[in-house]
């Protein structure tokens, strides 16, 4: 619901990023909770938090609408891995992808829970804006141009509490965004093609982050 409410904002606001802004999305979360009303804890849980959040999204509209040439919501894509013998799309859908007036692309992710640290983002283990990026580089997102240089990965964190919303950019420290990126790809073809094997077992938990005895 948060995430359409964004989306639908953003895709029909024209006027100035201020209090008739918040009262706009605001409005428009009013119309998307509506089916909440038959879940009460649900909603009393989450319409205040939708509340903060939206003041919290505008302010960083404002703050950020002069670097912006373009946005891009909810855009879907794929691309096509071509190996040996097999054949795999990679599909997925960005929260956001802004072209930036600097001449970058902004990938962006709204989270309303955890978002991945940047040693995570490193190493890959949570390489889900670094694949949307390597789409974006092989024209797999219509209309967003791939000759672009992706200058950001962007986790807006929606938390609805004393800071709102976040902005937690997750650009690698020693390495250029660029190769992360590309090995991100790599490594996809790489784990199909080892998985498309007829020999390869699936394990349950083939790279585990956390246990508990």
């Amino acid at each position: 619901l948060i995430h359409d409410a964004l989306a639908r904002f953003l895709s029909t606001w024209s006027g100035p990023l201020d209090a008739s802004a918040v009262a706009a999305l605001t409005q428009i979360g009013e119309e998307l909770f509506e089916p909440l009303d038959a879940f009460p804890a649900i909603r009393a849980m989450w319409w205040p938090r939708f509340q903060k959040i939206a003041a919290g999204f505008i302010a960083f509209e404002n703050r950020r609408e002069k670097e912006i040439d373009t946005r891009f919501l909810e855009i879907g894509g794929g691309v096509e891995l071509r190996l040996p013998g097999f054949e795999f799309r990679l599909r997925g859908r960005a929260d956001r992808i802004d072209i930036l007036k600097a001449g970058g692309l902004s990938v962006i992710d709204y989270k309303t829970g955890q978002v991945p640290s940047q040693k995570q983002v490193d190493a890959l283990l949570s390489p889900q804006l670094s694949l949307e990026a390597a789409m974006v580089r092989r024209a797999g997102c219509k209309g967003v141009p791939a000759d672009r240089p992706v200058s950001e990965l962007l986790y807006l964190q929606l938390k609805g509490g004393e800071d709102p919303v976040l902005e937690l950019l997750r650009t690698p420290k020693d390495r250029e965004l660029e190769d992360l990126i590309e090995d991100a790809w790599s490594r996809l073809e790489q784990l199909i093609a080892h998985y498309c094997k007829p020999e390869t077992g699936y394990l349950s938990r083939a790279r585990v982050m956390r246990g508990r005895a």
